[in-house]
């Protein structure tokens, strides 16, 4: 990949912890309490949407102040509608005809329905390889065929959890793990015994993964003691 020709779209919808480092050439959007954090960040902003439902006009107002000579175009929702503030933000981007090639989606909280809404979202859009980041997980799929090489970013998380989001069986092959590496294993629809396996980093090795068939969701996640 060359990095100078690759642009993510990068849609932060909290305001918590992120690791700004890890994205590509981002084009930030905000969303929500996400704006604020990229304006305590001093990140440029496409634009900032949502409908104002975790995030009031008098704290964007107070926020917004306080950065001197700041234009932002602001799309309001309606709180009655039938997609995520963050689907709705994709759409901006890609009727704006923004110039990105993976979409990444820092989203995060308590709700089980706005999780498994979050994982359709990265279904819908897999031509861009989305990518979804919560303060302490990660989340993204891959293909039948795909190699993956996993970044040092992504190294920093405990666990590595593999799914079969499909009816068609997923063999995977992964390197640089604990349990059962450089082994063929076979996910069946609704199997969960896949869930938990660690890296395991040795001199001059770099865990890879190879997915032979089918369709795998990935989750990494960091134990937070």
């Amino acid at each position: 990949m060359n990095k100078d020709n690759f642009r993510q779209l990068v849609i932060v919808c909290r305001d918590y912890k992120i690791d700004f480092n890890q994205f590509i050439n981002p084009i930030y959007v905000g969303v929500e309490t996400g704006i604020i954090n990229l304006l305590k960040h001093n990140k440029t902003m496409a634009f900032i949407c949502g409908d104002n439902d975790t995030i009031t006009k008098q704290q964007l107002s107070k926020v917004i102040k306080d950065k001197k000579n700041l234009h932002l175009e602001s799309i309001v929702f309606n709180s009655v509608k039938d997609q995520l503030d963050s689907e709705l933000a994709i759409i901006l981007a890609l009727e704006r005809k923004l110039n990105f090639q993976q979409i990444v989606l820092v989203a995060d909280g308590t709700r089980w329905d706005m999780l498994m809404a979050s994982i359709n979202i990265c279904l819908k859009y897999q031509q861009y390889n989305l990518i979804l980041v919560g303060e302490n997980n990660y989340c993204f799929m891959l293909k039948n065929n795909q190699h993956y090489t996993f970044t040092q970013h992504q190294l920093t998380y405990d666990y590595i959890s593999f799914f079969n989001y499909g009816i068609q069986p997923v063999i995977y092959n992964f390197s640089g793990c604990k349990y059962y590496p450089n082994q063929d294993i076979i996910i069946n629809a609704n199997d969960t015994q896949s869930f938990s396996n660690e890296f395991l980093i040795l001199p001059n090795q770099t865990p890879n993964l190879k997915i032979k068939q089918g369709n795998c969701l990935i989750f990494l996640h960091k134990n937070i003691r």
